[in-house]
């Protein structure tokens, strides 16, 4: 009976040494079960998506002309003949 007992109380000192490695290495880590916050990792800022909404992020129209035909005279007859009996 001696024996089994020993060998009982070795197992228990294995698992409880096991079990308080395996929590430090979580608080080392930051991101184990025993520090209490979760490690979030961080985007990357140089990626496929920051490069495309970086063109997004650019108004195509604003280089656009202004073709409003009511801000600028475009009739190109407008002032070519004058109506010499009209007032």
């Amino acid at each position: 009976m001696k024996k089994g007992l020993i060998i009982i109380v070795v197992i228990v000192v294995i698992v409880v040494a096991c079990l308080a490695w395996w929590l430090l290495q979580g608080r080392k880590d930051g991101n184990g079960s025993g520090s209490g916050t979760e490690n979030i990792p961080q985007a990357e800022s140089g990626g496929l998506g920051a490069q495309i909404y970086e063109k997004a992020d650019q108004n195509p129209a604003s280089a656009m002309p202004d073709t409003n035909p009511f801000k600028t005279d475009i009739n190109p007859y407008n002032n070519a003949y004058k109506n010499p009996f009209g007032q």
